[in-house]
């Protein structure tokens, strides 16, 4: 999936308005500036040197802007127009970031199927948009931040010794073979069955095995297994026997902490 952002979104307008520029670069608000200067009788060895530019760059700029009359032109290229326009790039890049296509195949699929989608992809990397991973993070609906951000802005003045007396628990998964996470290898062509680059793998995934546990900030607290599905009850007998027994063996009062 494509992912698409506000910078890449500025990116995107700057690549489009000046796209296939190898010369240095000046900005029109730049331009704009050294035609003030030349107006003011200033020498243009000066505005050069201001602007660490060379002196032909100011002729050029001054002698453009005489016929345009627009710090904004740009010469319009020869040749056949892209089948893919400029138009066209801001709607993918709309597109994209609103969800409305998974990727550039479907992209292409839905909405541009007269075109390629090696060529669509081309042209949305020339304007400095890249294909990423999407990163996992847990869903959180409308009231879920409002009530976060509250909670957050409420504590925003905790000290370090405020936070101290917060006990953090989570649950984890530990597979017992292999792991889940993409495995790479360095290796040369031909040698994709060779015995050190295989990923081994067992019918069933391996099995894996669900772990409690939790941290303060004087140690470490109990470890719980977890072999069957995590209810009420099973919570509940935790947070009796192993919150408060890590309480106790680290000599701290239970009325003295927070447990998230």
């Amino acid at each position: 999936m494509i992912l698409l952002y506000q910078h890449h979104f500025r990116t995107v307008l700057i690549h489009l308005h000046y796209p296939f520029r190898k010369m240095g670069y000046t900005s029109p608000t730049k331009k704009a500036r050294i035609m003030l200067l030349k107006r003011q009788d200033v020498p243009v060895t000066k505005i050069a040197k201001r602007y660490s530019i060379d002196t032909s760059t100011v002729y050029c700029i001054a002698q453009k802007y005489t016929e345009t009359k627009d710090f904004y032109y740009v010469k319009p290229k020869t040749g056949r127009p892209h089948k893919f326009t400029t138009k066209d790039i801001q709607y993918a890049a709309r597109i994209l970031a609103r969800n409305h296509a998974h990727d550039v195949s479907d992209l292409q699929r839905q909405y541009f199927p007269t075109l390629h989608a090696d060529m669509i992809q081309k042209r949305l990397m020339a304007c400095g948009l890249k294909a990423y991973v999407c990163h996992r993070k847990p869903f959180l609906s409308g009231s879920h931040k409002t009530k976060h951000f509250a909670w957050a802005k409420a504590h925003k003045h905790w000290t370090a010794k405020d936070w101290k007396s917060v006990i953090f628990s989570d649950e984890s998964k530990f597979n017992l073979f292999g792991s889940n996470r993409h495995c790479w290898c360095w290796r040369r062509p031909g040698e994709e069955f060779n015995e050190r680059y295989v990923r081994k793998k067992v019918k069933y995934g391996g099995s894996s095995i669900m772990v409690w546990g939790c941290i303060t900030a004087l140690g470490i607290g109990c470890i719980v297994c977890i072999k069957d599905n995590m209810d009420s009850a099973f919570y509940t007998q935790i947070l009796n026997d192993d919150v408060l027994g890590t309480l106790k063996d680290l000599g701290i009062n239970k009325k003295d902490v927070y447990f998230q």
